[in-house]
């Protein structure tokens, strides 16, 4: 006896109008995943580029790109040095990478359900690596805590000395 392929079951009628707005409101949410993740490329581009390139100009008025961490520590991208922008660029890369994996996930989950798979495996895949991609995120929010300590460090001259405020 062979079995072929996927075997289909009759759902009930009220499970059959659920499954169909499943379907309906998965494909709304995944064309909004589509576009949160272009906006994540423009965002990390803008970004980048205000890193790489910000200086300072005085003409009248002051133009310049301040970061201001959790904690409170504002730092004038202008002033950085370039391990501090190195520092800096890497946490970013780290950080617009796991939100871009995250809405990802999230867009390859509602694709599933989009076609009406609920409860696969796959689906359940799809959960646990979006899951992750989320922890990730929560950690990489922790990254950005922790910089303003890491470009002190970073300029820090003495070995073992205390943290000291740019």
């Amino acid at each position: 006896m062979k079995k072929e392929g996927r075997q289909r079951f009759q759902m009930r009628p009220e499970n059959e109008a659920r499954l169909a707005r499943i379907k309906k409101i998965s494909w709304i949410l995944r064309w909004l995943c589509k576009a949160f993740l272009v906006l994540c490329v423009f965002g990390f581009l803008k970004s980048a580029r205000f890193l790489a390139t910000s200086r300072c100009q005085i003409s009248g008025v002051v133009h310049c790109i301040y970061i201001q961490s959790f904690n409170g520590v504002t730092y004038n991208v202008s002033d950085l040095t370039g391990r501090d922008r190195v520092v800096l660029s890497v946490i970013l890369t780290l950080s617009w990478g796991v939100i871009f994996n995250c809405g990802y996930q999230l867009h390859r989950l509602l694709d599933n359900y989009s076609r009406g798979e609920v409860f696969t495996t796959e689906s359940a895949g799809q959960i646990r690596n979006w899951g992750i991609a989320c922890v990730l995120w929560g950690v990489l929010d922790l990254g950005w805590t922790l910089m303003p300590h890491m470009i002190v460090n970073a300029r820090n001259e003495q070995p073992g000395g205390g943290l000291r405020c740019p």
